[in-house]
């Protein structure tokens, strides 16, 4: 906080009201930005448009696969007073993790994780979130998320190559 108030010119209070402002604001808006229910028919209609873009940006049989997964990692500027160990990757770096599932015709996030601390693997972190618990509310037969190397293969997870 200390860097930022001195970019700013504005003391710590004001950087600190400022980032609860936002959180505030982001929280509350959350419901309506970040979702994704097959059930309601605004949703199922993205559902739909989502795999004919598939379809016609690649091939086919590749039109179940309509949601992508990848970490991004955010990077920190020291190590933790608290458990610093466990936010070291294997990067040498120290770092939180965030996971989305996204739709890939326009990025909607469908489901995502935050928080997690960097030296957890990639499929750790996706094992945290809502559509891992519970894919058959996201996917029906014949669908799957498309992942990288670092994720296990499931049936409805598929990974390219390893």
């Amino acid at each position: 906080m200390e860097d930022v108030t001195e970019w700013a010119s504005v003391s710590i209070g004001t950087v600190y009201n400022c980032y609860c402002w936002v959180m505030i604001a982001l929280l509350q808006l959350h419901n309506d930005i970040i979702h994704f229910d097959p059930m309601e028919p605004e949703d199922q209609q993205e559902w739909d448009w989502v795999k004919q873009w598939v379809k016609s940006h690649s091939c086919p049989e590749w039109r179940g696969g309509f949601m992508c997964v990848d970490r991004s990692p955010f990077n920190l500027f020291q190590k933790l007073g608290w458990h610093g160990e466990g936010f070291y990757d294997c990067k040498s770096r120290y770092l939180l993790s965030a996971q989305v599932i996204i739709l890939p015709h326009n990025l909607r996030i469908v489901d995502y994780v935050i928080r997690v601390p960097g030296s957890l693997h990639d499929s750790n972190v996706f094992s945290r979130t809502h559509i891992y618990h519970h894919p058959e509310t996201f996917l029906g037969a014949d669908e799957w998320i498309w992942a990288n190397s670092a994720y296990p293969s499931l049936p409805w997870y598929v990974v390219p190559f390893k």
